[in-house]
C-alpha cells in the first residue's frame, strides 16, 4: 500500500474523484485496490470537500454517455412493445407530461381575447398530411393480454439491463475482462482447450491454470533445447 504524503495527497485525491465520478457503482474496496492505498487513507480523502467537488464535476461530464446507453436499451425494449420503456422515453424527452395546469380566466379576459382574435386573425398554413404504414409496426406481443404479469417481467428486465450496463462500465469488470483475454491467448499458444462458458468452480480453475503453466514450461524447455 502507498502512503498518503503531503506531496502525493492531491494526486490520489484527483484519481479517486475521477474513478468515483465516472463509475458511481464502484466500491471503496475497488478504489483502494486500484490506487493501492489503505482504507484509512481513502476515508481521509472522502472527508475532503475538494474530493466531492471534483467527483461531481466528473459525474456531470460523463452522465450524458450513461443516459444515452440507457436510452438505447429502452428504445430496444419499446420497439418490442414494452409499455414501461415507451413511457420512460416519452417522459424523458418531454413527450409525456404527468402534471396538468388548470387556468381559470375571468369573463372580461375571455371577452378581450375574443375581440383580439377577431381583430388580428391569422391564417394558419396548411399542414402536411402524415401517413404511417402498418407494416412498419412490429408484430403484436400476446403478453399484452396479461398486463400485470407483463409489467412485473418488464420491470425486472429493465433493472437487470441497467445493472448489467453499470457493472460493465466498472474498472474491476474491465480489468477482469482483460485478464480473461490474456489467459485465452496463452492457452491458444500452447494448444490448451478453454474452460468453456460459465463461471468454473475454484477447483476446476486451479487445475486448468496448473495445466496451462505445465504446458508453457514444457514449451519453453523445447525452445531452449532447440
Amino acid at each position: 500500500m502507498k502512503a498518503l504524503t503531503k506531496e502525493t495527497y492531491h494526486s490520489f485525491l484527483t484519481q479517486a474523484a475521477k474513478l468515483v465520478g465516472t463509475n458511481p457503482a464502484i466500491t471503496d474496496g475497488e478504489v483502494c485496490d486500484i490506487l493501492k492505498i489503505s482504507r484509512k487513507g481513502y476515508t481521509r480523502i472522502k472527508q475532503d470537500r475538494e474530493f466531492h467537488e471534483k467527483m461531481e464535476a466528473h459525474f456531470e461530464k460523463n452522465i450524458t454517455k450513461d443516459l444515452l446507453l440507457v436510452d438505447v436499451a429502452m428504445i430496444r425494449e419499446a420497439q418490442g412493445g414494452n409499455v414501461q420503456a415507451a413511457r420512460y422515453l416519452a417522459e424523458r424527452h418531454g413527450k409525456f407530461v404527468k402534471k396538468y395546469q388548470i387556468e381559470v380566466k375571468s369573463p372580461y379576459e375571455l371577452f378581450a381575447k375574443e375581440v383580439e382574435t377577431v381583430d388580428y386573425e391569422e391564417v394558419d398554413e396548411p399542414q402536411k398530411k402524415i401517413t404511417v404504414s402498418k407494416t412498419e409496426l412490429p408484430p403484436r406481443d400476446t403478453s399484452n393480454d396479461k398486463p400485470k404479469t407483463r409489467f412485473k417481467d418488464e420491470s425486472q428486465r429493465i433493472r437487470t439491463k441497467i445493472n448489467k450496463l453499470t457493472k460493465e462500465m466498472s474498472p474491476q469488470f474491465k480489468a477482469d475482462k482483460s485478464d480473461r483475454l490474456q489467459l485465452r491467448k496463452r492457452a491458444k499458444a500452447v494448444g490448451l482447450e478453454l474452460m468453456g462458458r460459465g463461471k468454473p468452480t475454484p477447483h476446476k480453475r486451479k487445475q486448468w491454470l496448473n495445466t496451462l503453466l505445465e504446458l508453457e514450461e514444457a514449451k519453453r524447455k523445447t525452445l531452449t533445447e532447440e
